[in-house]
């Protein structure tokens, strides 16, 4: 989730808890990626800030991810409630 201030722009990461500041090149970017289609994301933010700005942004994002293990789902529990139907009426 992305969300920002007046003078800042931060990153909600919801697997790790986490709340990250970016700059607003990275934010647009990222804005740009949770609301499109990634390729008409990538083509639309090249026209309107430049190739130079759009690798800056992903290698940006791309480390931040590697260092803060950041916008990664975790594997899922098993989910079990066998046990409980069973005992159903002792429940």
């Amino acid at each position: 989730m992305l969300f920002s201030t007046d003078s800042r722009f931060y990153l909600y990461d919801t697997g790790s808890n986490k709340i990250l500041v970016c700059n607003e090149i990275v934010f647009k970017l990222l804005d740009k990626f949770l609301s499109s289609d990634i390729e008409y994301s990538i083509s639309e933010f090249i026209l309107k800030n430049g190739r130079e700005r759009f690798i800056y942004a992903a290698e940006t994002i791309k480390n931040e991810i590697e260092k803060e293990n950041i916008l990664v789902t975790k594997k899922a529990e098993r989910f079990d409630l066998s046990e409980h139907f069973r005992n159903y009426k002792e429940i």
